[in-house]
């Protein structure tokens, strides 16, 4: 496999839904650019700022998950907030609620193609996870480990290659994980439960 070098490495993704979380699960609405640094522990998004502009929905057919991707390209976050405040309905789900900015992740990429059969590994480090107020992002945590995503083409799962990349990952001690959105999503729902809990305890010692 060969390693396809960027030259920007660090991919910021910014994700929208709502505190009712009422985008469904199967979708993603995201921003992405590519940048030579990752977000810093805080910091704050320019309303001018262009970023790729992405609405994908995952879903299962005959035991494949098919993806449907659309994208615009370096849209201004304004006219990203615009879009997403507008939407109210995603394939059968209504929307009830405005949509805004509601996480972001920051991670560098190394990107492996192998050409031939269309197999794709990525593996991303120095992952960290944002939470928004307004356009100000303070990070809430991060990851100590890489992670590998493997791009398989359907038939192409029992290869010699992916066998043997299954079989350094294991000897590795390499574990399956949940996505990046998963995980954000997660850590701002365990932040909702436990502030909540400290405050009654902050009020109880006063």
């Amino acid at each position: 496999m060969s390693l396809n070098s960027f030259p920007n490495p660090v991919n910021q993704t910014l994700y929208f839904n709502n505190e009712e979380h009422e985008v469904p699960f199967t979708y993603s609405i995201r921003g992405r650019r590519y940048e030579q640094k990752p977000f810093k522990e805080r910091f704050k998004l320019k309303l001018s700022d262009k970023w790729i502009f992405e609405v994908k929905n995952t879903r299962s057919e005959h035991g494949r998950f098919i993806r449907h991707k659309r994208r615009n390209e370096m849209l201004p976050l304004q006219e990203i907030l615009s879009s997403v405040k507008r939407m109210s309905r995603l394939g059968h789900v209504r929307i009830p609620h405005k949509l805004g900015l509601y996480a972001a992740a920051s991670y560098s990429r190394n990107h492996f193609l192998d050409s031939d059969r269309g197999l794709r590994v990525t593996m991303d480090e120095d992952v960290r996870y944002f939470t928004f107020e307004g356009l100000a992002g303070t990070m809430l945590g991060a990851s100590n480990r890489a992670i590998v995503e493997l791009k398989i083409p359907p038939g192409r799962t029992s290869r010699p290659l992916v066998r043997k990349i299954h079989g350094l990952l294991r000897k590795e001690n390499a574990e399956q994980g949940i996505s990046k959105k998963a995980t954000i999503f997660n850590l701002i729902e365990d932040r909702a439960r436990i502030e909540p809990q400290y405050r009654d305890q902050s009020e109880s010692c006063a």
